[in-house]
């Protein structure tokens, strides 16, 4: 699951990180914010290449450059974006968006921005991944690329009872994602 790997023995469900990484800095810029920040997970990460690769593609289509200031590593973790978005603070010019590459990192940046007196989405808007469940209750609530994690797993546990049956399968399956708007997002 979530990973493409080859076998005759193996069959990948799979969410479109790339075309999320794209909808979620794309729907930024529809917003009118130029200046956007990719908060990472870890550079070795297969869900952090593709959602980055997704946010190069829309800033390029727009015709904007990524800032490497702008671009900290927060590994995923909740910790990690809090620490992030505290190192961008510090930086001084501040961008007026941020894409987490998963909201956890958004749930930490979230608290270092409000503990600077930085009001999201008034002074900054912020953008997460994944939908957890906690997206809809922090403050303001979190607009999000949703990842179909029910329909992923029902997929795959229906595909490997099919195989353990012996019946033909389709190697790799690509499930939809969707945007999820919320509070934390303003437009210009």
């Amino acid at each position: 699951m979530d990973r493409q790997l080859s076998s005759d023995h193996l069959v990948n469900v799979l969410v479109d990180g790339e075309q999320g990484g794209y909808l979620a800095t794309r729907h930024l810029i529809q917003a009118g914010h130029q200046k956007i920040a990719y908060i990472s997970g870890p550079s070795n990460s297969y869900d952090n290449a593709l959602r980055y690769q997704g946010y190069l593609r829309a800033m390029r289509e727009a015709g904007l450059e990524e800032k490497s200031k702008w671009r900290l590593n927060g590994n995923f973790v909740r910790e990690g974006g809090y620490s992030a978005t505290k190192m961008m603070i510090m930086q001084g010019e501040l961008p007026s968006a941020v894409f987490y590459g998963n909201d956890e990192m958004a749930i930490g940046g979230l608290k270092a921005l409000e503990e600077r007196g930085i009001s999201v989405p008034n002074d900054i808007s912020v953008i997460g991944f994944d939908d957890i469940q906690l997206s809809e209750y922090v403050h303001p609530p979190l607009t999000t690329i949703r990842q179909p994690k029910h329909e992923a797993g029902s997929l795959a546990g229906h595909l490997l009872f099919q195989m353990l049956n012996g019946e033909a399968v389709d190697p790799s399956y690509t499930l939809t994602i969707n945007m999820i708007e919320r509070s934390s997002v303003r437009s210009f």
